[in-house]
């Protein structure tokens, strides 16, 4: 299903549509742009909210997420880390210097020092990271 296409044919903005699916409008455009694919779940609610769900009945109406544990990271104060693939950018070779941990933050500083950076183990799962 072409989800832009359809929203529009139907008259429905991004935000009516998130309104009624369950997600925000942001994660709608990331989809609609080819940023994200978007999960199964995600397509049901669409589907569900455009009305189109008896297209797909054979398909379940909600897959269930998968939950696995998460890595406790323990990051020392002061030493350098290396994230390759980051949830939200990546970092080629660049070593950043870990600070503290803030909660369920943990905080980094770049390598000029112009900048601070924090990941959480959920954001960390399935990273890359190295001791520089």
């Amino acid at each position: 299903m072409d989800l832009r296409a359809e929203r529009k044919k139907q008259g429905i903005s991004q935000a009516q549509l998130a309104l009624v699916s369950g997600y925000s409008h942001g994660q709608i455009g990331d989809v609609e742009r080819g940023r994200s694919p978007g999960s199964e779940a995600f397509w049901l609610a669409m589907q569900r909210a455009l009305g189109k769900e008896e297209e797909n009945a054979d398909l379940p109406l909600f897959t269930p997420p998968v939950f696995t544990e998460l890595k406790k990271h323990e990051f020392k104060p002061g030493k350098k880390y290396e994230i390759k693939n980051g949830t939200r950018w990546e970092f080629p070779r660049v070593k950043l210097t870990f600070l503290r941990k803030e909660g369920i933050h943990h905080v980094f500083q770049s390598p000029c020092g112009g900048w601070l950076e924090t990941w959480t183990d959920a954001q960390l799962a399935g990273v890359e990271v190295k001791k520089g």
